[in-house]
This record gives structure tokens, C-alpha cells and sequence, in this order.
């Protein structure tokens, strides 16, 4: 399935429904051209886990987004890599 990353009106509340596979874009704000990402990894992790943010293949173009459970308590991670 597809997905455009919108920021704001709380769109990554539903970062959760994301599964492996799926892909989203990311408009390139220099280029003005869709950069498109598969996610490759999606789990949940404590807010102290900020591993998340260390590069996992050094020279790929990759993405982590990232936001809070419902209760706070936890972290949504998505990994994805442009395709």
C-alpha cells in the first residue's frame, strides 16, 4: 500500500497501522519530486532507545520516523529505505 507523509493534523497517530512493505513518499523540497521509501522495519521501543537514530547502512538513503504510543509511554518506529 502507498502512503504520503503529511506532517501535521495528527497523521502519525496512525504510524502504527504502517506494516513492512508498505511504501510512502517524501517530497524532496529542493527537487520538487517524490522520493519514495519501503519500510523494512516497524516496531515499538522505550524513548530511552535512541539507537533508533544511528544510521543502519552507512551510504543507503534511509528514513526513521518515529512518534509516541497513545499513552506516551512508548515509541511507533518506522525504518524504511528509498526504493
Amino acid at each position: 500500500m502507498l502512503y504520503a507523509v503529511i506532517i501535521g493534523d495528527g497523521i502519525l497517530k496512525r504510524l502504527s497501522e504502517l506494516d513492512n512493505g508498505d511504501t510512502f513518499y517524501m517530497i524532496n523540497r529542493e527537487t520538487k519530486t517524490k522520493v519514495y521509501y519501503t519500510i523494512d522495519d516497524h516496531f515499538t521501543c522505550w524513548p530511552t532507545d535512541v539507537w533508533i537514530l544511528d544510521p543502519r547502512n552507512v551510504g543507503k538513503k534511509e528514513v526513521t520516523i518515529y512518534t509516541c504510543t497513545p499513552s506516551g509511554a512508548k515509541r511507533v518506529v518506522c525504518q524504511a529505505k528509498e526504493t
